[in-house]
């Protein structure tokens, strides 16, 4: 049901930021890829999340002339497994998803036939496991990448891009009041730290 209610939330979004953005250019870029990475160490072992592909879409909406406001919607389908300590034997515990759900923006580097770009976004990842006896799990993540974009022709265009993707597992917080003022702190962390490496096709409107 979870699952549904999640692509139906996509949907209406990207439905929503194209209805704002007419009259101006837009692209939406299908792609495919390669994530991996995402382990923990237990107290006789590591459990890590299978390297596998990935698919997914993005919606760029310009925001300045070297800019854009992006939606990025990720989907890696592979398993947990976990090696032991002792034997060294890996195995698969079960089948999972891991969902990227973001919002962020990209800047241009250089500009040209072939354009470098930045990007950025905040947002959250959702854990699905394939099986009744483990719940699923939503933490708060963020992405940082940088990729190229190769002009084909003006609505046409390949991106190559490689991201870290960065679920936050924990996090605190601090404040200190003294007689010059007061301040505060945030922190946070993970242990589950993932990458991707995508190629697509940017179709611009």
């Amino acid at each position: 049901m979870l699952k549904k209610q999640i692509k139906y939330a996509l949907l209406i979004t990207l439905l929503s930021l194209s209805f704002t953005a007419l009259g101006r250019e837009i692209a939406l870029t299908p792609f495919y890829g390669y994530q991996f990475g995402g382990r923990a160490s237990t107290y006789n072992g590591e459990v890590r999340i299978k390297d596998s592909e990935n698919y997914g879409v993005t919606l760029d909406v310009p925001y300045t002339g070297t800019t854009t406001i992006q939606l990025l919607y990720s989907y890696q389908g592979t398993s947990l497994q976990r090696t032991d300590n002792t034997t060294g034997v890996t195995e698969d515990l079960f089948d999972m998803s891991v969902q990227y759900f973001h919002l962020g923006g990209t800047a241009e580097v250089a500009k040209g036939t072939t354009t470098s770009f930045v990007s950025g976004s905040l947002g959250a990842t959702y854990f699905d496991p394939d099986k009744s006896d483990f719940s699923s799990e939503t933490l708060f993540s963020m992405s940082f990448g940088m990729g190229l974009l190769k002009e084909i022709n003006k609505n046409i265009a390949l991106r190559i891009q490689g991201r870290l993707l960065i679920p936050i597992q924990y996090a605190g917080g601090s404040m200190f009041c003294g007689s010059g003022g007061c301040s505060i702190g945030l922190s946070g962390g993970t242990t589950i730290l993932q990458g991707d490496v995508t190629a697509g096709v940017a179709v611009r409107f």
